[in-house]
């Protein structure tokens, strides 16, 4: 071979070193900036996530308590019902016992 074709051969492969030299640093740095993306987009939307689980859970509650707040008002309408029906039950098993009452006194 001659010297020049030798030389050339030689130019060549350092360029050939340098191309892969830099597509290998190309490589490094687009991975790690896919990694950095990665790892953004992740914490993104593990917040995203923990901000919808804790506006689920405020309506939730807010649902609960509608509802405790509704039960609790139901029972109460109940039990003042059935004080109502329990003083008339009274009364007129007073009237029953009074009258029998006079009845025998008479």
């Amino acid at each position: 071979m001659s010297k020049e074709a030798i030389l050339k051969i030689r130019e060549t492969e350092e360029k050939a070193e340098a191309i892969l030299t830099d597509a290998r640093a190309k490589a490094k740095a687009r991975i790690e900036e896919a990694r950095a993306d990665g790892q953004a987009k992740r914490e993104a939307a593990e917040e995203k996530g923990a901000a919808d689980l804790k506006r689920k859970q405020a309506e939730l509650q807010k649902e609960r308590e509608a509802a405790l707040a509704a039960n609790e008002a139901a029972a109460a309408k109940e039990a003042e019902e059935l004080r109502r029906d329990a003083s008339l039950r009274k009364k007129n098993a007073e009237r029953i016992v009074l009258g029998g009452l006079e009845d025998k006194c008479r």
